[in-house]
């Protein structure tokens, strides 16, 4: 978790001064999948090697909200599906 919180810190300072080329290399580097419908993300599927992070913040936001939301099963996160890793 901390090194994928590490990581996507470093990605988000990169991504500041991404050209749009460079922003979905990023993107596609964390994230497996990306539904999107009405130019809004309506779902994402994390990278496996992403999992762990997803499911941490799943977990937080579980904790505030009281609320069940795991990666095994779709979630809902931000607004947004959050879909297991693949496989």
């Amino acid at each position: 978790m901390r090194q994928s919180a590490r990581r996507l810190t470093d990605l988000v300072a990169v991504w500041k001064d991404a050209t749009a080329a460079e922003r979905a290399k990023i993107a596609s580097s964390i994230l497996a999948t990306v539904v999107v419908k009405d130019r809004r993300i309506e779902s994402f599927r994390p990278r496996p090697s992403w999992a762990p992070y997803f499911e941490e913040l799943a977990q937080n936001v579980r904790s505030k909200r009281e609320t069940s939301l795991e990666l095994a099963e779709d979630a809902s996160w931000g607004g947004k599906r959050v879909l297991p890793p693949a496989a």
